[in-house]
């Protein structure tokens, strides 16, 4: 009996062990369902930080895993969620990849697939520094985004794109791009992704030189993630206040959030993050003067990133740093070495502030060396760079002002129509009403009629101060090449009718670039400000002056001629050379050259004017500086009592320290 008792629960005891097995080999089992769910549950997680990229790649290991076989459509949705994890390695194999998977899923119509291929086929070619291409990249994606009502998927293309854009030196457009995620994520209810977009929109704010602004931004995100213990939020809103008080040349500052985020890195095994801190670290460093702590940083930087087996614009900042901190340390040969390495890896591409940045440091070291014809050659590429740099920030900033200027247009429409669309609801509900609603109801109508004034007033405000803003110098207040244009315009247009006179005055501060390499550019701003503020004061009532770009001014003379606009000259020259700027700069006098011209009908409109004029300023500068040229062959000079000066034989390269 025992023994029959025995064998029944010994077979039931295998029953059940087999029952369980085959439950949980059923429950591994790859199944559509279950991929679907594990695929919603990785793609709801905001992109992952580079560090991470072990943890990622482990679910999507586990994700394949559950790929059900035969299934042509989720093994499509796995490998375009999947491309791009080797694109710090192998960008140009991403590029290939990704290209071949998005015929597929051309093919197959797949929207999804397309739209996370785009993006990354766009990573890649950023990757490769093929900067525009990779915009075109993101747009593609966006717009299929867009077409199919993927929100989430929208506002991941324009955070990339933003991200190209801003690091190229367009981060006028990058800012549009953000404030466009930031509705898409609060209209859709993604809150933590919204929250995640202020720190983009920080960093923007950065690059755009708004650093008042920026800084807001970038602090708030900081306190979210220490509350929300987001450790890649973290370090990267730490880096970015690192890099804004270095672009506002405070070494100190600079270096609290940086050393904050290297050490934050180094804990939690962040390893690709400890070299970029390092190199963000050692900018500050070379700024402060510690050129061999500099060199110190980025040589455990560099062999991070040897041991990643990554080259990317990380690597190219890490020999610009290095260039800068040789250069400190008097070893310029040594720099332009590293220099020339930078100049190989930004070939064939289209990033001007990091061409910009080499110009500068490239043409400092040739002037230390005595490469005077060289570092000439570097400074006209810096002065190339930040023209272009400067015609692209502001057209984007007036695209900026334009859509905020229609966005206040289209809510001011929205709440007229919201207004009247009440009122012609209330009355209807008066007529239907008894008599003794009808003072209340038209009590209710003339309020909101105020209110519709009030905000029609403040709109024609707000649209008379962007108005002024769009026309306006940002840096010295006084009108900016467009309002020029559009004077000159005119008083040339009613010189020809009547037959009058006009003259136009080309200024240019003497020696700008050396007050800016001895003094810094705030000093720099704060001349061009009292230059400016001057040269007002000392024109007439009638005349108009504008900032045409850098340091130069244009004032338009109605109603003067050659023989008139002398004296007016003289008397500008001499305010500025009078001028006080001790506060700002120590030591130094600020003086200016002046081209004159007179407008002759065989001037083709204004620009053949400013042309003459500019002429007369180039003699004025070969002529010595400081001192009045005029178009037609007299040489006036104007020292404050001093004789002519001896011509110049050529242009020498400002020198730090003369005036």
């Amino acid at each position: 009996m025992n023994t029959r008792r025995g064998r029944f629960a010994r077979r039931a005891v295998a029953c059940a062990t087999l029952w369980l097995a085959a439950c949980a080999a059923n429950a591994q089992a790859p199944s559509a369902a279950r991929f679907d769910a594990a695929f919603a549950a990785i793609d709801a997680e905001p992109r992952m930080h580079d560090d991470q990229a072990l943890f990622r790649g482990q679910q999507l290991e586990r994700l394949r895993s559950m790929l059900p076989p035969g299934d042509p459509v989720r093994q499509l949705r796995y490998e375009a969620m999947r491309c791009g994890e080797d694109v710090y390695t192998d960008a140009a194999g991403t590029a290939r990849h990704a290209g071949r998977l998005l015929q597929q899923a051309r093919r197959a119509a797949n929207a999804d697939a397309q739209i996370r291929l785009h993006y990354c086929h766009g990573n890649a070619l950023s990757m490769q520094r093929s900067e525009q291409a990779a915009v075109d990249a993101y747009t593609r994606g966006i717009e299929l985004s867009q077409r199919s009502g993927r929100m989430r998927l929208l506002g991941e293309g324009l955070q990339l794109r933003a991200s190209t854009t801003s690091a190229r030196g367009e981060p006028a457009a990058a800012l549009l791009d953000l404030m466009q995620v930031q509705r898409v994520y609060e209209r859709a209810g993604l809150t933590r992704l919204a929250e995640g977009n202020v720190l983009a929109l920080g960093t923007a704010y950065r690059r755009m030189g708004e650093h008042d602004k920026a800084l807001p931004y970038l602090k708030r995100s900081e306190k979210s993630a220490r509350e929300r213990k987001d450790l890649q939020t973290l370090y990267t809103a730490l880096v970015q206040q690192g890099y804004l008080h270095h672009d506002r040349n405070d070494a100190v500052a600079s270096a609290r959030p940086l050393e904050e985020a290297l050490q934050l890195a180094e804990r939690h095994g962040f390893v690709r993050d400890t070299a970029i801190a390092r190199i963000a670290l050692a900018a500050s460093r070379v700024l402060g003067g510690e050129h061999a702590r500099a060199l110190h940083l980025l040589a455990q930087a560099e062999a991070t990133l040897q041991s990643l087996g990554e080259s990317s614009n990380i690597d190219l900042l890490l020999h610009l740093r290095r260039g800068q901190a040789l250069a400190g340390l008097g070893r310029h040969r040594d720099a332009l070495g590293q220099y020339a390495q930078v100049q190989a890896a930004l070939s064939g591409s289209d990033n001007l502030r990091y061409r910009l940045m080499l110009y500068r440091a490239r043409a400092a070291s040739l002037e230390a060396m005595g490469r005077n014809a060289e570092a000439l050659a570097e400074y006209r590429g810096v002065l190339q760079a930040e023209t272009a740099l400067e015609r692209i920030t502001q057209g984007q900033q007036e695209t900026l002002m334009r859509h905020q200027f229609n966005v206040s247009q289209r809510e001011l429409e929205h709440r007229r129509l919201a207004a009247e669309k009440a009122l012609q609801e209330q009355r209807l509900q008066a007529q239907l009403q008894a008599r003794r609603w009808q003072r209340a109801a038209l009590a209710t109508s003339m309020g909101l009629l105020f209110v519709l004034a009030a905000l029609g007033i403040g709109q024609l405000r707000r649209s008379r101060r962007l108005h002024t803003l769009a026309m306006t110098d940002a840096l010295t207040g006084v009108p900016n090449r467009r309002s020029l244009e559009r004077f000159a315009t005119r008083a040339l247009a009613t010189a020809r009718a009547r037959s009058q006179p006009v003259c136009l005055l080309a200024i240019d501060v003497d020696r700008f670039k050396a007050i800016n390499d001895r003094y810094g550019h705030a000093a720099g701003d704060a001349v061009l400000r009292r230059v400016a503020g001057e040269c007002q004061r000392a024109l007439r009532k009638g005349d108009h002056l504008g900032r045409t770009g850098g340091e130069e001014f244009v004032a338009v003379l109605p109603l003067t001629s050659l023989a008139a606009a002398q004296p007016i000259a003289q008397r500008l020259l001499a305010a500025i050379e009078a001028l006080d700027v001790q506060a700002h700069a120590a030591g130094l006098q600020v003086t200016v050259s002046i081209g004159i011209a007179e407008y002759r009908d065989t001037d083709d409109g204004f620009r053949g004017l400013v042309r003459r004029a500019d002429a007369a300023l180039y003699h004025a500068k070969r002529n010595g500086r400081n001192r009045i040229e005029c178009d037609n062959g007299t040489l006036t000079a104007h020292a404050l009592g001093t004789d002519v000066e001896p011509p110049a034989t050529g242009l020498p390269i400002p020198q730090p320290g003369t005036a």
